[in-house]
C-alpha cells in the first residue's frame, strides 16, 4: 500500500507498506498536521514523519484512489472514508483502526466524547 501527500506539487508524505492479507479487511488512517505525519495500519502506527507542511483552509478539495492525475487507479473494496478537520490522537488512531471498534461511533462513546 502506498501513501503520498503532495501540497501544490511538493510532497510532504510519502509510505510504503505491505499489508500481510490484502484480502482481509483492513483499517488505515492517515494523520496530517504541520511537522506529524503518521500511518496507522490495524492499530498500530507503521510510519512517521515529522517534517511538512499541511493543507490550509479549503485547499484539501480532492481526494484520489489512484497514483495522482487519475493514473493507475487502486482497485479495493472500500467501505468508509472519514475526513476530519483536526488530526487525532494517537491513542483515538489506535482504536478507530485497531479491532477493538468497528466505527468512529464506538469508539467516540467508549472515550466519552459526542458525536455531532
Amino acid at each position: 500500500m502506498y501513501v503520498d501527500i503532495d501540497l501544490g506539487g511538493v510532497n510532504q508524505f510519502t509510505g510504503n507498506v505491505t499489508l500481510t492479507d490484502i484480502s482481509a479487511m483492513n483499517k488505515i488512517a492517515v494523520k496530517y498536521k504541520a511537522n506529524d505525519f503518521a500511518l496507522w495500519v490495524n492499530g498500530v502506527e507503521v510510519l512517521t514523519d515529522t517534517s511538512g507542511s499541511t493543507f490550509g483552509a479549503g485547499v484539501l478539495t480532492n481526494f484520489q484512489n489512484n497514483a495522482g492525475s487519475g493514473i493507475l487507479p487502486m482497485y479495493a473494496n472500500i467501505q468508509n472514508v472519514q475526513l476530519y478537520p483536526t488530526a487525532l490522537s494517537d491513542v483515538e488512531l489506535e482504536y478507530l483502526t485497531g479491532t477493538s471498534y468497528n466505527s468512529y461511533e464506538l469508539m467516540a462513546a467508549d472515550l466519552g466524547y459526542t458525536v455531532l
